[in-house]
């Protein structure tokens, strides 16, 4: 980010009193590239369980099979109900990868 797009941003935010220097810095700091260490990074990205079904083309019985095992983890709001499941879960079980014997002894050449 060039000098003069930094001091413009400055200076347009510190116009607004509402704007806690703190704040200012952390844009600054996001628009420099930086990652910003008490925004977003620490929340839970949610995936809707019909979503994760569609994704994944299984039952809702799968689904849960699947959350029983561990291989997908829901996510809870404020209360005791279940919101959705972890996108990190759902990367996690997506990718992972899954090696198959086939019995069959390989010749070597």
């Amino acid at each position: 980010m060039k000098t003069q797009t930094e001091t413009a941003v400055r200076n347009i935010l510190e116009m607004d009193d509402e704007v806690v220097k703190q704040d200012i810095e952390r844009t600054i700091d996001v628009l420099r590239g930086r990652k910003d260490e008490t925004g977003t990074e620490g929340l839970v990205q949610v995936l809707r369980r019909k979503d994760v079904m569609n994704l994944l083309r299984i039952h809702r019985r799968t689904l849960d099979y699947y959350i029983d095992m561990g291989y997908l983890d829901r996510v809870y709001g404020g209360g005791k109900k279940a919101i959705g499941i972890s996108r990190e879960s759902f990367i996690r079980f997506t990718t992972r990868r899954v090696v198959r014997n086939t019995g069959r002894a390989k010749s070597a050449a």
